[in-house]
C-alpha cells in the first residue's frame, strides 16, 4: 500500500511546526523517524493518521488525500499504536483488542463472537493470548504495548503508525516489542515508529527519517543516513559509531564522546576556481557561526555565511566536513559544508570578520591559518 507524502507543513497558530516535508513508501519497510524533542515527530504523525489537517501539501494513501478518506475506511488502512500508558478502566484483554473494530461495527455496537474470535487471533500472533480474560491494569506494561499491537492488527490495516513503542520499557519487553516490529514488517507492513533511541534504528529499520527544526533532513537507508555526522547534528553532542562483533553477525552502535554546548558550522563557498575565506583578528579560515535554537547545522551554516560575507550560497553536499574546535578543552566540533556561490558581494567589518575575500582555490592551502582547516580543505579539493 502506497503511502505519500507531499510538500506537507503544518503551523499551529503562527508557530510552523512542520515545513516542506516529503517522502514515499511502497510498503514493506520498517521506517524510523528520528529527531530531537519538538521537532515535529508527533505532528507528522498525526497529520498521516487524519488527525490534523495540513496547512499545505497533503498526504496521500493509494492516491487518494487522507483528508477526503472517512474515518471509517481510513481505518482499514492505517493503524496507531500509541505509547503504553495506564487505562482508565480494567477492560479484559480480549475486549480491548476487539475494540480496535469499533470503527467498522458502529458506534454502539457490541462485539459478536466474529470479532472477538479476530481479537484471539491477534493476540495469539502477538503471543499474549494467556493474558486473553486478564484485566488490562493487570498486565505489564510490554504485554500492555503488544496489547495494542494487537488492537491495531484487527483493524487488518497495512500501515502501523507507533509513537515511541518502547517509551517507558524495561530492556527485555522492549526487545520483545521491537522483535515484533521486525516480523510484521517480514509480513508484508508498513510501519512508521519514533524512537529517542538511534541503536534501536538502527538494529531494526530498514529506512530513517531524521528530522531538525521542522524539516525532513534526511531520508534513506539506515546504514546511509546514520552517520556521526548526522546524529551529532540531531542531538547536538558528539557521536561516534563503532562496530561490534557477537558470533557472526555485526552490529553498529553509538558512543556519544562529548558535549557541543553551542554548535557551529560554516561553508566552504565555491565560485568557479575561487574560493570564499575570511580574515579575523589576523587568522584566516571560512565562514562559520553559532547554530540559533531549532536551526539545522545546514540552516546555520548558510545564514552565518551571508551575515558575515554578505555572500549567498547553496549546500552543493550535505554530509558535513566535521572539525574539531581549535580552542584548548573545547570538545565542540564545526561541521563545514561543500556549498556552490548563488548570488551577493562580500563585504567585511560584519561580526567577528574583519574582511571577506575570494582566492583561486589552490592558493587557499597556503592561507589558511589552522591545521584542522587545511586538513578538511585538502580533503574536500581531493574530490572536486
Amino acid at each position: 500500500m502506497k503511502l505519500e507524502v507531499k510538500d506537507l507543513s503544518f503551523s499551529y497558530g503562527k508557530t510552523k511546526v512542520l515545513k516542506n516535508v516529503s517522502f514515499s513508501s511502497s510498503g514493506g519497510e520498517a521506517i524510523a523517524v528520528l529527531g530531537p524533542n519538538g521537532v515535529g515527530k508527533s505532528t507528522f504523525f498525526k497529520c498521516i493518521l487524519g488527525f490534523l489537517l495540513p496547512t499545505e501539501g497533503s498526504v496521500e494513501i493509494e492516491g487518494r488525500k487522507v483528508s477526503e478518506i472517512g474515518r471509517k475506511e481510513l481505518s482499514s488502512y492505517v493503524a496507531y499504536i500509541p505509547q503504553s500508558s495506564l487505562p482508565v478502566y480494567n477492560h479484559t484483554v480480549l475486549d480491548s483488542v476487539a475494540m480496535g473494530l469499533s470503527a467498522k461495527m458502529g458506534l454502539f455496537s457490541v462485539p459478536g463472537e466474529k470479532e472477538l474470535s479476530l481479537a484471539r487471533e491477534a493476540l495469539e500472533r502477538m503471543g499474549i493470548s494467556h493474558l486473553a480474560s486478564r484485566g488490562v491494569m493487570n498486565i505489564s506494561g510490554g504485554e500492555r504495548q503488544l496489547m495494542l499491537i494487537a488492537r491495531a492488527l484487527v483493524q487488518n490495516a497495512e500501515i502501523l503508525i507507533m509513537d515511541e513503542p518502547t517509551a517507558n520499557l524495561d530492556y527485555g519487553n522492549s526487545y520483545k516489542v521491537m522483535e515484533t516490529i521486525r516480523n510484521l514488517k517480514k509480513d508484508g507492513y508498513t510501519i512508521l515508529f519514533s524512537t529517542h533511541d538511534p541503536d534501536c534504528a538502527m538494529r531494526y529499520a530498514d529506512r530513517v527519517l531524521a528530522f531538525s527544526g521542522g524539516r525532513l533532513i534526511r531520508d534513506g537507508e539506515v546504514n546511509k543516513v546514520l552517520s556521526g555526522d548526522v546524529l551529532s547534528t540531531l542531538y547536538s553532542i558528539n557521536v561516534s559509531i563503532r562496530e561490534v562483533s557477537l558470533g557472526e553477525r555485526t552490529y553498529k552502535v553509538c558512543i556519544p564522546t562529548g558535549h557541543d554546548t553551542v554548535p557551529s558550522a560554516g561553508c566552504v563557498v565555491f565560485r568557479g576556481k575561487e574560493v570564499l575565506l575570511v580574515r579575523f583578528k589576523g587568522r584566516i579560515g571560512f565562514p562559520k557561526g553559532h547554530r540559533e535554537k531549532d536551526e539545522t547545522m545546514e540552516e546555520t551554516a548558510l545564514r552565518e555565511t551571508e551575515e558575515e560575507t554578505g555572500i549567498k550560497a547553496e549546500i552543493k553536499d550535505l554530509t558535513p566536513f566535521v572539525v574539531p574546535s581549535v580552542r584548548p578543552g573545547d570538545q565542540r566540533s564545526v561541521y563545514f559544508y561543500k556549498a556552490q556561490y548563488v548570488s551577493g558581494k562580500e563585504r567585511s567589518g560584519t561580526g567577528e570578520t574583519d574582511e571577506a575575500f575570494w582566492v583561486d582555490r589552490n592558493k587557499a592551502l597556503e592561507l589558511l591559518s589552522f591545521k584542522e582547516d587545511r586538513e578538511m580543505f585538502s580533503s574536500l579539493l581531493s574530490s572536486l
